[in-house]
């Protein structure tokens, strides 16, 4: 028995090639940095396109963190594409790590429908940090609940 493996479109395929059939799919994380379930609070600032002079606030939490990105549940829409600024409060901080983030993908949640009409899931790229030391606070916090 022969195998191959190969990467498509986030997905890691292993081959028997002496049976030509695929025996295996796998997800293929792409993350330099795992994911850590984490709920933690943030308020966030949202950039209204359609109305230059305003911005959106909003609050949401956490589902999981990393050292480059998170998972939020957030009660109003968001897109593909779009920037946000968030204040993270991280347990036993006194100041909250300021981010710039950009959503990389959006989900709906079923589940919250019923009492969120717009309640949606998101994964985010972490663009800027607003100085070095909340990039070692946030570290030292994932490194604390490892």
């Amino acid at each position: 028995m022969h195998k191959e493996m190969r990467v498509r479109e986030g997905f890691l395929i292993y081959d028997d090639v002496s049976k030509g059939m695929r025996t295996s799919v796998t997800r293929v994380d792409k993350r330099h940095f795992p994911r850590m379930e984490a709920v933690v609070t943030a308020t966030c600032e949202k950039d209204d396109l359609h109305a230059p002079d305003a911005y959106g606030y909003f609050h949401s939490c956490s589902k999981d963190l990393s050292a480059t990105g998170a998972r939020f549940v957030v009660g109003q829409g968001v897109n593909e594409g779009e920037h946000f600024r968030i204040a993270l409060e991280l347990p036993d901080s006194l100041s909250p790590l300021l981010i710039e983030c950009e959503v990389v993908w959006v989900k709906p949640l079923e589940k919250l429908r019923s009492k969120l009409k717009e309640a949606v899931e998101v994964g985010v790229r972490f663009v800027k940090l607003d100085s070095p030391h909340d990039d070692e606070k946030l570290r030292d916090y994932l490194k604390s609940i490892q």
